[in-house]
């Protein structure tokens, strides 16, 4: 549009020039038309009038408003394009940065979910092995002590049975009836009981012996 209006302002010119240098004539129809666009036919020697020009005039300014419209338009629709497309990048951009925001959010929580739970299953098996240690060494400790109390009960036995073969064979000199025969549970449970008992019917039998 800036090369048509620089155009018709020098076509312009150089009819206003020309005319001078003819003594106020105008060029012939033909360079007229070729300079302002007027379409119909003139006699070569008959110079293009006022109303011709004024004619060409107006149908040039009228292309020229135009040609000015459609650029506002044109400068319209491309600032709105502008615009539109940089707030679509815009809400583009900050949509895909809140889902990248989620997305590390959600990745972060199940990952301290699965680091809780592998803590947690990590510390009850350690649980578990504690409390089987445990228990192995209180069966441990249980067995070592029945096995303790065996052998400590096991030269008392013998005792007792030869502190009551003593006493039998004691009462049997001196004519007394033989002891009532003690059970084996008896025996265990009361042993403390039956030791005394058997000292004491030892010591018994040592004096009844002495006398005799």
């Amino acid at each position: 549009m800036a090369e048509e209006w620089s155009q018709l302002q020098e076509g312009l010119s150089r009819v206003e020039r020309m005319g001078v240098q003819n003594g106020g004539t105008l060029p012939g129809a033909r360079e007229g038309e070729q300079l302002n666009g007027d379409a119909e036919a003139h006699d070569p020697d008959q110079p293009p009038t006022t109303t011709q020009l004024s004619t060409a005039l107006s149908a040039a300014q009228a292309r020229i408003a135009h040609l000015e419209s459609t650029l506002n338009t044109h400068s319209t629709l491309q600032t709105l394009y502008e615009e539109t497309l940089s707030d679509a990048t815009d809400r583009i951009r900050q949509y895909a940065f809140e889902q990248q925001q989620h997305t590390i959010a959600l990745h972060k929580h199940y990952t301290t979910l699965l680091s809780q739970s592998r803590n947690e299953t990590i510390e009850a098996q350690l649980t578990h092995q504690a409390w089987q240690g445990h228990m192995e060494r209180l069966s441990e400790g249980v067995r070592e002590a029945m096995r303790a109390r065996a052998e400590e009960k096991r030269p008392w036995l013998g005792r007792i049975q030869g502190l009551k073969e003593e006493n039998r064979v004691l009462r049997k000199m001196v004519g007394w009836e033989p002891p009532a025969e003690d059970s084996e549970d008896e025996e265990e449970s009361g042993q403390g009981g039956g030791e005394r008992g058997s000292v004491g019917s030892g010591q018994q039998g040592m004096y009844l012996g002495r006398d005799c």
